[in-house]
Parts: structure tokens; C-alpha cells; sequence
């Protein structure tokens, strides 16, 4: 669910891919000059009408080493009905249907998933049988099991604002055959509860591996007197069984360089993403990218990959991202807004 919404000015721009910090630069005076350095010679100035040179490496992300991790900036692609879900916080592109994208409110009560084009067109819903929702705040679409040619839309319940329910609650169903329309009356679905291992938690990120065991990123708590984001965990499913999850470790997230919102409310995570050995993770400022040193690294393993900052548009709270599969790149969007942007890979 949600905090407070931050307002945010309107004049600041898109996020550019480069934002981690460099903790290792050399000590510069004031000037930014190393110690003992002698002033530059002045640079000789281009004619008044001179085109710029192009700076070949503007906006890629910070370690961006191969095509597939380097992005272009944000492109508005249409928007969808804010009124029908005002509180979207989760994305999933679909399998089985290309160029249907699976979109979640999570406001108490609800009870399926909207289905919207990479516009946002409004192509209709999908009701989930025993769906009634507390804090649905992502979803995931991923096979349904070892070996399964089908593949499943899983919905994480898993929002807990104040950090003290006893369980959660993942729901999936089989990803139904769009082409003649949304489905007629619910679809069945199945359901598993699940506890954490050490103590209840909040949680806005649902992530699927190929076995189709779901893994749950969490929500860090916030100490706004000091300041201070407390831990992001990550913990995994004993299969498609209820039981107690496993806590994998922390998950690093560096610094906002531009922590608008991160400065009021913690630098959490509001939402992600996994496809072909990478994570994306998005915060209410920024986008981060987990590569895997091979696409069959395990998904638990993914707080250990390299890390590096990709491109968002400001959003007043933005929560869902997904990785598309009909094109390179990734669709992100907001609570409160219908706006929806995509990101795509450069070539």
C-alpha cells in the first residue's frame, strides 16, 4: 500500500542511468584538482554556432557492459484509467498472450487483475477465484512448476504497512488464452500462505524462478529522525507449499543520488522484476538492475550480481515495473496516475 505521496517538482527531469556513487574517487581540493595538479590550460570555445559534440556515452547505466544492460530514456507510451485503478502496484507482461500486460490494484478488496496494451488500452479483467485481497502489491508471471508448459500469473499478497500480520498469501492461475477475449466469470486459482522466518514484514516485490517458486523482496523499514533505511531482505518459498520462507540475505541497495522521496520516506523498494539472469528492482526515485554473470545463474542469488542505476521518468509514486517480452526493455507506471512509460534497450 501506500505513504504518503510526495510532490515533487515538476522541473526535474528524467533519471539518467548513471547513479551510483564512487566511494573510492581520490582526495581533490577545492577546486577538484588532485593534490599538487597545476591548472588546465583554457579550453579552447567552439564558434557561437558550433553543434555540440554528441557525448556517445550519455544515459547509459553505470557499469553498462553489454546491449541488453543499456537503456534509452523513458518514452510516454499512452496511459491507462487511473479512476478504474488508482493504486497500480504491480506489472507483469504475459507468456501466453504478447503484448498484454497484467496490472494490479491493491487496494483492499480486490478481487483479479486488469489487462491493458502496451498503451494502456483497456483490453479488460481477469477475476481470480478466492481473491479478496488485503495488500496486493505485485505480481509475477513465470511457469507454474519444474518442467510446466504452462505458465502462471502469481499475485502476491504481501503488503503490511505496519509489519505485524502473522501470514501472506501468494495466489496464482494458469495464464488464460487472451485471443478471443478476456475470460467469462473467475478463472481458478490456487492459494498458499506463508510466514517469514524471523519476524513479519512489509513487502511490495514478488519475483518467479524457473521452477516456479516464488521469492519475496522486502519492504525496509524507515527511521525518519535519523534518517536511516533499515535492511531490504530477501527470502524464497519451500516450493509451491505453505510453510516458512527462507531468508536469503540482504539485498543491497545503494544510495538515491536524487532521493526526492527517498528523504521523506526511506529508500524502499516499491516493486520488480526477473528475465534471463537479470533483476529490476525500482525504488520511488530510481531503477536498479541486477545482472547475472551467466542467464542460468539462480535467481536467489541475485543480491550478489553486479549492480547498476537504469532510466526512470519522475513519477509521484511509482510502485509497478515489468520487463517487456515482445520487445528489449521495460514498462514502468504509478499509483495515482495511469501514465505508462517504456524503457527501451538500446541498440
Amino acid at each position: 500500500m501506500t505513504p504518503p505521496v510526495i510532490a515533487l517538482p515538476l522541473f526535474a527531469l528524467l533519471l539518467s542511468g548513471c547513479g551510483l556513487t564512487d566511494s573510492g574517487a581520490a582526495e581533490r581540493d577545492a577546486r577538484g584538482r588532485d593534490a599538487g595538479e597545476q591548472d588546465p590550460a583554457p579550453a579552447e570555445e567552439p564558434p557561437p554556432d558550433a553543434p555540440a559534440e554528441p557525448d556517445p556515452t550519455a544515459g547509459l547505466p553505470t557499469g553498462c557492459e553489454e546491449p541488453l544492460a543499456c537503456y534509452r530514456n523513458p518514452s510516454r507510451t499512452g496511459a491507462f484509467d487511473a479512476e478504474l485503478v488508482p493504486e497500480a502496484s504491480g506489472l507483469a507482461a504475459s507468456v501466453r498472450n504478447p503484448g498484454v500486460l497484467y496490472l494490479l490494484d491493491d487496494r483492499p478488496g480486490t478481487g483479479g487483475v486488469w489487462l491493458i496494451s502496451g498503451t494502456g488500452e483497456h483490453l479488460g479483467t481477469v477475476q481470480v477465484a478466492g481473491l479478496d485481497a488485503r495488500n496486493t502489491e505485485d505480481l509475477a508471471v513465470g511457469p507454474c512448476g519444474p518442467g510446466d508448459a504452462n505458465t502462471c500469473v502469481y499475485i502476491g499478497d504481501i503488503g503490511d504497512n505496519l509489519a505485524r500480520l502473522p501470514g501472506i498469501f501468494i495466489h496464482r492461475f494458469v495464464e488464460p488464452d487472451l485471443s478471443a477475449g478476456p475470460p467469462q466469470g473467475e478463472v481458478g486459482a490456487d492459494m498458499i500462505t506463508l510466514t517469514y522466518p524471523d519476524q513479519p514484514s512489509d513487502a511490495e516485490t514478488l519475483l518467479v524462478d524457473d521452477d516456479g517458486i516464488p521469492y519475496v523482496v522486502t519492504k525496509a523499514s524507515y527511521d525518519a529522525e535519523q534518517r536511516v533505511t533499515g535492511p531490504t531482505r530477501l527470502y524464497r518459498a519451500p516450493g509451491w507449499a505453505e510453510g516458512t520462507m527462507e531468508y536469503l540475505g540482504d539485498v543491497p541497495v545503494p544510495e538515491a543520488r536524487l532521493g526526492l522521496a527517498a528523504s521523506a520516506v526511506g529508500n524502499v523498494i516499491t516493486g520488480g522484476d526477473s528475465l534471463d539472469g537479470r533483476v529490476i528492482l525500482r525504488t520511488y526515485d530510481h531503477v536498479l538492475e541486477y545482472v547475472a554473470p551467466t542467464p542460468e545463474a539462480p535467481l536467489g542469488d541475485f543480491p550478489t550480481w553486479p549492480v547498476h542505476a537504469a532510466p526512470t521518468p519522475l513519477l509521484p509514486q511509482a510502485e509497478a515495473i515489468a520487463y517487456a517480452l515482445d520487445d528489449c526493455g521495460y514498462y514502468t507506471a504509478s499509483e495515482q496516475v495511469g501514465d505508462l512509460y517504456f524503457i527501451a534497450c538500446r541498440d
